[in-house]
């Protein structure tokens, strides 16, 4: 793309021209954007942005000895850099980057039909389930899990990447036959600003329960953090589909009302346009049955019933929210029910079976909400004898839940194993300090396992016929964050290698 089309007018009043007026420049040639010189290749725009931790600013000279053609900035750079390429500064590099973006790889957002879940718990079901019912053939999803279409899956840092990770991604799945889009949106990602202008035709919120508290300071902030999605990043005549048995449900609402957004919701109650009548909980699977009712589309009321092979009653809220968010775009609904049968989430509530005689869970559940829900459900299956429990916090982060988690496994369980969970930067050995620290040996039964290929591995060799090890936190996940890098680690593999080494030597 021509430097002059890819800058020219894109923030009116921001961009200034500077050199990019100079016919010298006008007609460079550039061959993609970068905002990293360890990645950026010749031919390439270097934009000079403000992280967290690190200014781009300090890489410039970097950036021009490894060819970039062209840079922008918002700081005063040498006279002798300004000299060697174009350099057009800018109030705010962070705040055009995915316009750039945008408008480098040829807008290939406007041509999906885009979908966000955001939400203290339950994101990630209900992106996938969306995914699946919409058919991963024809739908990009973007999350916990990476970002995946079809079978292919790229590895993400964040379960919301930035810009330089998705335009070239959605480009390339959209030339591949993608037709739809959908991804977990986090508070962290709006507080950081990560995708400023990627726009959606809905947004489901599944709920807000105490988390990230270390980024947003209180829970009337985090709850602010949720609304400023909606208010910049819905298209216009979008929807917000909101939970109405949310605790935080009526904040959320009446705030987005008075930004004339509508509002479509889903639960228990009556006036409900997707209304949860009843279910029916099982080790096997839920029977539930729906009402709907959009008259705002046109959709009469019609009532509907559906077994669905997820577990717990939290998935029959993410089940409803997926559909509620569909339907509402005007998918067939007929046709999203003939998908429900087939749906996987893999690390929720994923049993692990080698043959051995005690069950083996693999479950994402880590904030207290989504702990308590996963407790309360497995108290109800008669059959578990004891429950085993492995679990860690992640280090850095929400240090104020720590022991509310702590409490929580260790009232729901028979035996906690306390161990590490993305520790980063933190010693895995101060989270579980903080996990244990009101709990009491005489009330409680628990071990601390730093290590947690070796928790894993205790919990399986103290299970007894008849009794359920839960491995919580990672869910699927295929990486370890430790220090500021991933590290393979899966607690599946790990629960699988614990059961082959168990009961070969049971049959030696």
């Amino acid at each position: 793309m021509k430097l002059i089309n890819l800058v020219e007018q894109l923030v009116e009043g921001e961009l200034l021209k500077g050199s990019v007026n100079n016919s010298r420049f006008r007609d460079l040639d550039i061959t993609g954007i970068s905002t990293n010189t360890a990645t950026l290749l010749a031919g390439e725009m270097f934009l000079a942005t403000q992280g967290v931790t690190v200014d781009r600013h300090d890489f410039l000279a970097d950036a021009i000895a490894k060819g970039a053609r062209a840079a922008i900035v918002s700081k005063d750079v040498p006279a002798e850099l300004n000299d060697r390429i174009p350099i057009i500064k800018v109030p705010n590099v962070n705040r055009i980057v995915d316009k750039l973006f945008q408008r480098f790889y040829g807008n290939p957002q406007e041509k999906l039909k885009c979908l966000t879940v955001t939400g203290t718990d339950g994101k990630t079901t209900t992106a996938t389930i969306i995914w699946q019912l919409l058919g991963k053939d024809e739908t990009i999803n973007i999350g916990t899990n990476g970002i995946l279409f079809g079978d292919q899956r790229v590895a993400s840092f964040n379960t919301t990447p930035d810009s330089p990770e998705i335009y070239p991604l959605l480009d390339k799945f959209q030339s591949q036959g993608a037709r739809n889009l959908v991804m977990e949106f986090s508070s962290e990602a709006q507080h950081y600003n990560r995708l400023q202008d990627l726009k959606f035709d809905t947004i489901g919120l599944t709920n807000i329960t105490s988390e990230h508290l270390n980024t947003h300071g209180s829970i009337e902030n985090y709850i602010a953090a949720k609304v400023e999605i909606f208010k910049q990043h819905l298209r216009p005549k979008g929807f917000a589909v909101l939970n109405a048995d949310d605790a935080n449900y009526s904040k959320v609402e009446a705030i987005l009302r008075t930004e004339s957004i509508s509002i479509f919701k889903y639960g228990r109650a009556n006036d409900c346009n997707l209304q949860i009548v009843s279910y029916k909980l099982g080790i096997d699977g839920t029977e539930i049955d729906f009402r709907l009712n959009l008259p705002e589309l046109s959709i009469s009321e019609q009532k509907f019933s559906v077994k669905s092979p997820l577990l717990g009653d939290f998935n029959v809220e993410n089940l409803a929210c997926a559909l509620l968010m569909l339907v509402a775009n005007k998918f067939p609904l007929e046709a999203l029910l003939q998908n429900i049968h087939l749906l996987q989430i893999s690390g929720r509530m994923s049993m692990i079976n080698q043959g051995q005689d005690f069950s083996v869970m693999v479950d994402y559940a880590h904030t207290p909400n989504g702990i308590s829900r996963l407790l309360d459900f497995v108290a109800l299956i008669p059959q578990v004898q004891r429950r085993i429990t492995v679990i860690g916090q992640a280090g850095e982060r929400d240090y104020t839940k720590r022991s509310a988690v702590g409490a929580l496994v260790a009232n729901g369980s028979d035996l906690c194993v306390f161990t590490e969970e993305d520790p980063k930067n933190e010693p895995p050995e101060q989270a579980i300090a903080d996990i244990v620290k009101d709990l009491n040996k005489e009330q409680h039964s628990w071990v601390e396992i730093p290590d947690r290929k070796k928790a894993v591995e205790y919990a399986i060799n103290a299970a007894r016929p008849g009794d359920l090890v839960m491995i919580l936190g990672k869910g699927a996940e295929d990486f370890m964050k430790v220090g500021n890098t991933k590290v393979h680690y899966s607690d599946v593999e790990e629960a699988m290698r614990a059961l082959k080494q168990r009961l070969g030597g049971e049959n030696e």
